[in-house]
């Protein structure tokens, strides 16, 4: 019987809640408890990291998509200490890369 390989760390995923902005076509999430996050064009905002969700916007102005979206990232520190240190590589996703 042989022991299952546990997963590399670069194919780890976490599923995070994703709000998509129909203004600017961003999609935004929050990475850590405290981490309020806006779109580009501040249309739309989130909050709660894994903690929570809570989220904003102006139905008068903007539509918006709710979605799951997965990362490839190797752990939830991972985006707790990009928003920790701001490094700001996490939290946004493009409107290119938004699954439809």
């Amino acid at each position: 019987m042989t022991t299952p390989t546990p997963p590399r760390a670069e194919n780890t995923r976490l599923v995070v809640n994703l709000l998509v902005c129909g203004a600017c076509g961003w999609g935004v999430y929050s990475r850590s408890r405290h981490d309020f996050r806006t779109c580009p064009c501040g249309a739309v905002h989130v909050d709660g990291g894994f903690d929570y969700f809570k989220c904003g916007y102006d139905p008068q102005k903007v539509t918006t998509r709710f979605l799951t979206y997965t990362l490839r990232v190797r752990k939830r520190g991972t985006l707790y200490a990009d928003w920790n240190k701001a490094h700001d590589k996490y939290g946004l996703v493009p409107p290119e890369k938004v699954p439809l």
